[in-house]
């Protein structure tokens, strides 16, 4: 009976503590102490850089993205750089798909506003942004940035999507139809 109430405790448990994965903003590497981005801030060597994907083909169309962008097409790579000392150096952007070729690339050139925009077309697959900060000669900062579009994350299967929700439903339904049959047979006894 004890090993009875352990599973059922342990069962209905595991539906709380799994986490739901968002596949919309921040994905999975979202930083809650990035203050007034929703992205993650990379930091290094006292240089601070954060990443917005804003899609425009899609019906997410304006939302902001961190690393997960739900569906292909055109989209805006929006680079920001936080600190003062990082719009003053040269600063080169790279985009990189999951077969390590370049997609696009922007130049070393200083940006004193601390904004680097670009339009992209992401098709379905995993990307790596770079942002290389060029310190001094031959002394380079590299930032990296993963990007996933059109590819849920396995937990989205269990526990956002439709058929995850109704087999949770279905799971739990049938260890408490299964936990109730077997309290009436000892309650019988």
């Amino acid at each position: 009976m004890k090993s009875l109430v352990l599973f059922l405790i342990g069962t209905v448990g595991t539906l709380f503590i799994l986490p739901c994965s968002s596949f919309a903003d921040c994905g999975h590497v979202c930083n809650k102490n990035a203050g007034r981005f929703k992205c993650p801030v990379r930091e290094k060597d006292g240089y601070s850089v954060h990443m917005d994907i804003y899609t425009q083909e899609s019906i997410y169309q304006g939302d902001t993205f961190c690393d997960n962008v739900p569906d292909p097409g055109q989209a805006t790579i929006v680079v920001d750089l936080i600190n003062d000392k990082a719009r003053t150096i040269p600063v080169m952007v790279k985009l990189f798909s999951e077969k390590n070729e370049l997609v696009k690339s922007l130049p070393s050139r200083t940006y004193p506003g601390g904004t680097i925009s670009f339009p992209a077309y992401l098709e379905k697959g995993r990307y790596r942004l770079e942002v290389i900060m060029q310190k001094k000669k031959g002394e380079e900062l590299t930032f990296d940035f993963p990007i996933v579009v059109a590819i849920k994350p396995w937990s989205y299967y269990f526990t956002a999507s439709q058929t995850g929700i109704f087999l949770w439903a279905v799971g739990l339904a049938t260890v408490l139809s299964f936990s109730l049959f077997r309290l009436d047979g000892l309650l019988r006894k």
